[in-house]
């Protein structure tokens, strides 16, 4: 669930970014995990998924996958149903996602209104069987370690 005011907007990253409606200081949480605004799909469902699709259904497999994010403890999938999915890559992000004690993005040092929101999608949970079904879907979930670097950008 978005704690801080933000909007979706073109983004200068890739496609659409999430950004500050408000000024947002520096250890501030921006997004918490709730039930009612993310939805897990743990492996065993994807899998589930994933074999019985019709052609017409990857489009939803390639959504899930795309805006969805890998957490150890459930060995699934957490995909935001809020804005926080548009959240961008960057290799210098201005928030970091936790797992201690629940999942959240914390401001790593004040984001000014009308920044782009971001976080370093490698501090994420890892697993081969992820970029397993990326690979097969076409989704590149691999590359950001070689990412451009972000600096504060506004719209």
């Amino acid at each position: 669930m978005l704690i801080a005011k933000c909007t979706v907007k073109p983004s200068s990253i890739a496609g659409v970014g999430l950004f500050a409606d408000q000024d947002i200081e520096k250890g501030q949480i921006v997004w918490h995990y709730t039930p009612e605004t993310c939805v897990i799909f743990t492996r065993a469902v994807f899998d589930t998924l994933v074999a019985s699709h019709h052609k017409t259904e990857s489009f939803l497999i390639k959504y899930i996958l795309t805006y969805s994010y890998y957490v150890e403890t459930f060995n699934g999938l957490v995909l935001c149903l809020d804005n926080a999915r548009f959240v961008n890559h960057c290799s210098k992000p201005n928030m970091w996602g936790g797992t201690s004690g629940g999942q959240y993005s914390i401001a790593l040092r004040d984001i000014k209104q009308g920044e782009e929101l971001t976080e370093n999608y490698a501090s994420y949970d890892s697993n081969p069987w992820l970029d397993e079904q990326c690979q097969r879907f076409n989704i590149d979930h691999t590359s950001y370690e070689d990412a451009i670097e972000c600096k504060a950008k506004t719209h």
